[in-house]
């Protein structure tokens, strides 16, 4: 009948125990990733191998209110891993100023 509450937990929001930072850590933040503070709800940022049409890329993904950023900057070619990663903070504060 109508009236009976609906005990299917799978449609109950309060049935879920993960939480939205949870969820966007399991879904969306990549496993190498490292953590970002003060991004978003949450935040990682990640240095990503060169492909075949630049060097490597820096990626900052954030949980914004109901929706999901992804920023990335390809490097030249001639980069080195270690000089992308140098780049973090300066895509991190980009971020920061982009949308909370």
């Amino acid at each position: 009948p109508a009236d009976e509450p609906d005990t299917d937990a799978s449609s109950d929001p309060a049935a879920d125990p993960m939480t939205e930072v949870e969820a966007f850590r399991a879904d969306y933040q990549p496993a190498n990733a490292k953590n970002v503070s003060a991004l978003g709800k949450a935040g990682y940022s990640r240095v990503v191998a060169a492909s075949a049409g630049g060097g490597p890329q820096v990626e900052v993904g954030w949980l914004g209110t109901d929706v999901i950023y992804i920023l990335t900057y390809t490097t030249a070619r001639s980069t080195t891993p270690a000089a992308a990663a140098q780049q973090v903070p300066r895509l991190v504060g980009l971020a920061r100023q982009l949308k909370p």
